[in-house]
C-alpha cells in the first residue's frame, strides 16, 4: 500500500500519459515459459494472464507467453492511461480506466465463464 491518495499527483488532473520505455520487439524466452509452467502447476486452477500497464510492459512478450501456455490474455490499450510518475504507477484516472477495461474484458474469458456459469453475463 503506497498510500497514493496522499500523493497530490495521484488525484491531479492533467498528468502526463504513460509512455512505453521498452522496445516493442520484445520476446519471451524458454526460461520464462518454463518458470511460468512451474508456477501454474503450483497454483492450479484456471488462469487468465493479465498485463498491467507499466512503462516496461511488453504486449508481444505477454502474447507469446499466453500462447505458449495456452492461456487467455487480457492486455489493455495503454493509450490515455495517466500516471503519477511517468509510467510506474497509474494515477486515479489511469487506474479507473485500467480497472474498467479489465472488468469488461475478464468477464468475456472462457476461464471466467467456466468459473461462474449462468451467474454473470458479459452483455450486462
Amino acid at each position: 500500500d503506497m498510500g497514493l491518495d496522499a500523493n497530490p499527483s495521484y488525484v491531479a488532473q492533467g498528468n502526463k500519459p504513460m509512455l512505453s520505455a521498452r522496445d516493442p520487439n520484445c520476446h519471451t524466452t524458454q526460461a520464462i515459459i518454463d518458470y511460468a509452467r512451474t508456477l501454474l502447476k503450483e497454483i492450479g486452477g484456471r488462469v487468465v494472464l493479465t498485463l498491467v500497464p507499466h512503462s516496461q510492459s511488453c504486449v508481444q512478450q505477454a502474447d507469446e507467453l499466453a500462447k505458449a501456455l495456452n492461456l487467455e490474455l487480457v492486455a489493455p490499450p495503454f493509450d490515455g492511461m495517466t500516471t503519477v510518475d511517468g509510467g510506474g504507477h497509474l494515477d486515479r484516472n489511469g487506474a479507473e480506466r485500467y480497472t474498467s477495461f479489465l472488468v469488461r474484458e475478464i468477464v468475456k474469458t472462457e476461464a471466467f465463464k467456466q468459473a461462474f456459469p449462468n451467474r454473470f453475463s458479459a452483455t450486462k
